[in-house]
């Protein structure tokens, strides 16, 4: 594991715009989120799943998806406090549009959740095709697009990692 010094992000982070303070922490918040909903859902497959191969594959990839989120924690404990960081982790609640733009891809997860039937688990992988390819996307691209422009580097560096 390679260890990011967010140094200099550190002293860029105060000069950022409040827009694009704000849509950091927006966004470093709703990645975090999605993959705490994909470690879950991993979970959830790998369970249903009969052939050991494909159970090993998701378990695999819900521990991926941890590690996600401990760069996620990393990148927001070098930047803001305690305080403010659980309040970005909580901003999916608290967020009208980004409430409204989740419970779309968690109803679909919770629908295999709660009854596991292929057609549910058939459902549940168009509704992963999503977040992967629009949802996750869409935030690292916000990351790209700072260190473009030579913002926030390292943190776009570990979001870089995290897209690998």
């Amino acid at each position: 594991m390679v260890e990011i010094s967010m140094s200099n992000d550190v002293k860029q982070f105060p000069s950022l715009s409040e827009n694009e303070k704000e849509a950091f922490l927006k966004t470093i918040g709703l990645l975090a989120l999605l993959d705490s909903i994909q470690t879950d859902y991993a979970g959830k497959v790998a369970d249903y799943l009969t052939d050991s191969s494909l159970q090993a594959l998701m378990i695999i990839l819900a521990q991926q998806e941890v590690i996600h989120n401990h760069s996620y924690s990393y990148v927001l404990s070098s930047l803001v406090s305690k305080d403010e960081q659980d309040r970005v982790f909580d901003y999916w609640r608290s967020e009208p549009v980004l409430e409204k733009r989740n419970e779309f891809v968690l109803k679909g997860y919770k629908s295999f959740a709660e009854q596991p039937t292929v057609e549910n688990m058939l459902d549940s992988i168009v509704y992963d095709v999503i977040l992967e390819g629009l949802f996750f996307y869409s935030g690292f691209a916000f990351f790209y697009h700072l260190a473009r422009h030579q913002k926030m580097v390292a943190s776009s560096t570990m979001i870089n990692y995290i897209n690998r």
